[in-house]
């Protein structure tokens, strides 16, 4: 059990096929692997012992990818590696909560003509996605999107969803029901 080496991020020559499943990688994902922009068929990253927050260079690969993008299947993303793998890490003490946020989690949308993203909350947070579409639209007034919906314990949000809106209106809403990762996406 080892942890996947940052310097793979080096091997960006990459185009078809990366499979690091199953070898019982330990630890989080280095950020370095967000360079492997070339690859877009297979990314295999399952039944390894990997753990903490998925980056988000690793989650922008997916957008580009025409094959299989499975990477959280057996593994513990969303679960600090000191409580998923306690054998090889050690959770450090933390200080205590401030009994006040300092920052509200949800912020109050500015009104604009733009897309704009309207979280729902939800029992496990999840990575807060961009806020205009990343694909060029047909016409001035379709919308597109791709959400990429992950929850680390396999049994999907327990009801809760997330809501796309633009002016007002919504334009999109979904949630994972069931498993641990899924791509939604769709244009209107």
């Amino acid at each position: 059990s080892a942890a996947i080496p940052t310097q793979i991020g080096n091997l960006v020559k990459i185009t078809s096929a990366m499979q690091l499943n199953e070898n019982m990688h330990s630890g989080s994902v280095p950020t370095q692997v967000g360079r492997w922009a070339s690859l877009n068929t297979v990314l295999q990253m399952f039944n390894n012992k990997l753990c903490a927050d998925i980056p988000t260079e690793l989650s922008a690969l997916s957008a580009d990818f025409t094959g299989d993008f499975k990477i959280s299947t057996s593994n513990f993303f969303g679960t600090p590696c000191c409580q998923a793998v306690p054998e090889t890490f050690t959770c450090a003490p933390t200080a205590a909560p401030s009994p006040q946020p300092t920052i509200s989690p949800y912020p109050t949308p500015e009104p604009t003509s733009a897309p704009s993203i309207t979280l729902v909350p939800s029992a496990r947070p999840s990575p807060v996605p961009t806020s205009s579409p990343s694909d060029a639209c047909s016409s001035s007034s379709e919308y597109r999107y791709k959400m990429i919906l992950t929850d680390s314990g396999g049994d999907g949000w327990g009801g809760a969803t997330f809501q796309i809106s633009t002016d007002s209106t919504l334009r999109f809403s979904g949630t994972l029901t069931t498993g641990s990762y899924a791509v939604d996406s769709g244009a209107r």
